[in-house]
């Protein structure tokens, strides 16, 4: 089971990352290349974390997800509301 507060850290890497690029939409590998690449955590996040902190993000309404129109690829931005999240500092 993952830790509470790297949980937490990851979650709000990740809808900073998303947030700040909020026109665009990024797979999980990208984002997690991005976000380990940043070094804003001390530590390096796993993909399951990535994909664990957009379920999260997702279900409080901060990203949404778009389908690939090819393949299986599912790609992640930042909605208005995460955008205000991140700004306000909710996470």
């Amino acid at each position: 089971m993952m830790d509470p507060d790297r949980a937490k850290e990851v979650r709000r890497a990740v809808l900073e990352f998303l947030a700040v690029r909020h026109h665009l939409a990024y797979d999980p590998a990208s984002i997690l290349k991005r976000v380990r690449d940043s070094r804003v955590l001390d530590f390096e996040p796993t993909l399951e974390e990535v994909e664990g902190a957009l379920s999260f993000l997702r279900s409080s309404g901060w990203t949404g997800s778009i389908p690939s129109k090819i393949g299986k690829d599912i790609f992640h931005q930042a909605t208005s509301a995460g955008v205000l999240a991140h700004e306000q500092g909710y996470l």
